[in-house]
């Protein structure tokens, strides 16, 4: 989780990586993801040779103590079944 400050306004950034159970990168996997807190917002991506995908909330208004909540609600990949019990971590948050 990073935030990005841009002139009075924020967004906040997750990056997520999706590995398979021997830890090895899966490139193509779609990442879906919900934000709350400080904004609500959606967003989904595929994750880079690395098996990384980077996500961003929508931009808001800068105000102290603002937290920004992501959770990883699914992944998608062809032939792969997700399992959220599985996950390292399935949630994050950043107050800036």
């Amino acid at each position: 989780m990073s935030l990005v400050p841009l002139s009075g306004y924020v967004r906040a950034m997750a990056a997520v990586t999706v590995v398979n159970e021997n830890g090895i990168a899966i490139q193509g996997a779609r990442v879906y993801g919900a934000w709350s807190g400080a904004t609500t917002d959606t967003d989904n991506g595929l994750t880079s040779s690395t098996g990384r995908v980077s996500l961003s909330s929508n931009t808001i208004k800068r105000v102290a103590g603002q937290r920004f909540i992501f959770t990883v609600t699914n992944i998608v990949l062809s032939g792969c079944t997700y399992d959220a019990g599985a996950n390292a971590a399935r949630s994050a948050s950043i107050t800036g």
